[in-house]
C-alpha cells in the first residue's frame, strides 16, 4: 500500500512538472509587431498567432493600437496610444497598480518591479493571476498585459507571459 502511494505521488509530481513546462512555454521566437502600429519586438512561443486586437480604434484623433499574441493559454494583449504620455512611467505603473488593487477580488501583489507587476485574485476561493507591464519606446508608453481568456490563468502561465513582456524591446 505504501509503495502504491509513493508511485502515485511520483506520477502526480511528474504530471505537474510536465504541465508547468508546457505552461512555461519556451519563448523561442521573436515577433516584430511594428506592422500593427506598435514599434515593438517581443519573444513568444513558436507558433503563436499574432493578430489585430479588439480594442484598437481612434478617438478624438488619437489612435489606439492593439495587438493580441496567442498560443493556447499564452495570451498577450499589447496596446499603445499614439500620443506622448501625460504621466511618467512610474506614475503610469502606479495607476495600473491602483486599478488592480481596487478590484473586489484582489488578494495582493506577487511581484512588483519598476515597469510592472504580477497580482493575485481570489474568486470563490480559487486563485488566479494577472499582470501589467509598461514599456516606454519612441516617446510612447506601451502596455503589455495578459489577454482575455475563458479560463483563469495560473501562476506558471502568468510568469511565462510576464517574461515575454520583459523581453520586449
Amino acid at each position: 500500500m505504501m509503495k502504491k502511494k509513493a508511485t502515485t505521488s511520483s506520477i502526480l509530481s511528474l504530471v505537474l512538472i510536465a504541465f508547468c513546462m508546457i505552461s512555461m512555454a519556451a519563448l523561442n521566437k521573436e515577433v516584430n509587431i511594428e506592422n500593427f502600429g506598435i514599434p515593438l519586438t517581443v519573444s513568444v512561443p513558436d507558433g503563436a498567432e499574432v493578430k489585430k486586437g479588439m480594442m484598437g480604434g481612434e478617438t478624438d484623433g488619437v489612435k489606439l493600437y492593439n495587438v493580441e499574441i496567442k498560443k493556447g493559454n499564452f495570451i498577450l494583449d499589447i496596446s499603445m496610444l499614439d500620443e506622448e504620455p501625460d504621466e511618467s512611467l512610474a506614475e503610469t505603473v502606479a495607476s495600473y497598480k491602483e486599478i488592480a488593487a481596487e478590484d473586489e477580488d484582489f488578494s495582493g501583489f506577487v511581484t512588483e518591479e519598476a515597469n510592472g507587476f504580477i497580482y493575485e485574485m481570489t474568486i470563490d476561493g480559487d486563485k488566479s493571476y494577472g499582470f501589467d507591464y509598461i514599456l516606454e519606446k519612441d516617446n510612447r508608453q506601451i502596455e503589455i498585459a495578459h489577454g482575455l481568456s475563458m479560463e483563469d490563468f495560473n501562476m506558471a502561465e502568468i510568469k511565462a507571459m510576464y517574461a515575454a513582456a520583459k523581453s520586449a524591446h
